[in-house]
């Protein structure tokens, strides 16, 4: 659908203002019990191509609104790099068809980690895994020998 939408916007646009319809990522969810949901780069494609990356991921079973609603069982997985460029996210279970949209358009519109990071997202959802993951993201910085030096001259 969103690719048809793409070639009629563009058979009324001149050359120029053409859009490449590769530009936009498409995010996926299988359907299964519990969902499987992706966008952007597979680990497998990151390994492939070389990519440094890191994993991040928060599990629904840590979280207490899944164990409150009894749907404990997934996660949500991002790749990206250490200054937070998103690569890719996998999220696996209850919803994740819903929360892979935010991904998808952080990782078309280039928004890093601190940015959602940032974002006030309603709690308790389950869309707030997605914040908690960007938050362990940030507490890894944590480790970084240059900011713990950084706050000991500071502090």
């Amino acid at each position: 659908m969103h690719q048809g939408m793409i070639a009629l916007m563009n058979t009324m646009m001149p050359g120029p203002m053409k859009m490449d319809f590769r530009k936009f990522v498409v995010p996926s969810t299988i359907f299964t019990e519990p969902q499987i949901s992706q966008v952007g780069a597979s680990e497998a494609e990151l390994k492939n191509k070389g990519i440094k990356y890191e994993t991040h991921i928060v599990r629904y079973d840590g979280y207490g609104a899944a164990i409150a609603e009894d749907v404990d069982k997934g996660y949500v997985k991002v790749f990206c790099s250490s200054a937070g460029r998103i690569y890719g996210v996998v999220i696996v279970g209850e919803g994740s068809g819903e929360m892979i949209n935010q991904w998808a358009l952080a990782i078309q519109n280039k928004i890093r980690m601190h940015k959602i990071m940032m974002l006030q997202h309603s709690f308790p959802t389950m869309g707030f895994l997605s914040k908690r993951v960007t938050e362990t993201w940030m507490m890894a910085k944590t480790n970084s020998p240059l900011l713990q030096k950084m706050c000991k001259w500071m502090f």
